[in-house]
């Protein structure tokens, strides 16, 4: 499957080869659709992205797919997370927990609204992670309280389906805003 990174089809990714789906691939991909197609997934990406997401036992190939999914949460989402499983949220989950840390810093916090988007099955819009303690830009240090408490709720809540756990920033200082 070939994903068109620009609507005129001069340039794209073949998704054909056990590398397309690899890191280095996907943040070639985002640059390009930032570039030529104001940020947007095309659909067509989105379908293959999450069958993936659903049927990869490959962990490296689901970290990719996620951060690139991380990286575009709080941006322009779309509705991709509806259209997962409760088993490919949570692995979802899991490895934006895990992970966090080595995104780009302008894609640390959109990895908890994609959690978060998960959570809520919504529209992930241009949503941010808010809060006193919180400013921009963020950091591994600034984010650690909010991947603390996000952290804290995965384990709590695991044998919660993912759309009926609470809220895992109820009750404290940060809240996600734009959902």
């Amino acid at each position: 499957m070939c994903l068109k990174a620009r609507s005129a089809g001069r340039a794209f990714i073949c998704f054909t080869t056990p590398q397309a789906t690899s890191a280095r691939m996907l943040d070639d991909f985002l640059a390009n659709i930032w570039e030529h197609g104001g940020g947007y997934i095309p659909d067509y990406a989105v379908g293959f992205l999450n069958g993936r997401l659903e049927t990869s036992d490959d962990e490296r190939e689901v970290a990719a797919i996620t951060r690139f999914y991380s990286c575009e949460a709080g941006g322009r989402e779309g509705d991709v997370v509806q259209a997962l499983s409760d088993r490919a949220r949570r692995r979802v989950a899991q490895t934006v927990l895990r992970d966090w840390k080595t995104y780009p810093s302008w894609g640390m916090e959109h990895g908890f609204v994609l959690i978060e988007g998960l959570r809520q099955n919504t529209f992930l819009g241009k949503a941010d992670v808010h809060g006193a303690p919180l400013s921009w830009p963020y950091s591994i240090e600034k984010l650690a309280p909010v991947a603390v408490l996000f952290s804290k709720w995965n384990h709590r809540y695991a044998s919660v389906p993912f759309t009926q756990r609470p809220n895992p920033l109820a009750a404290t200082p940060y809240r996600i805003e734009g959902l």
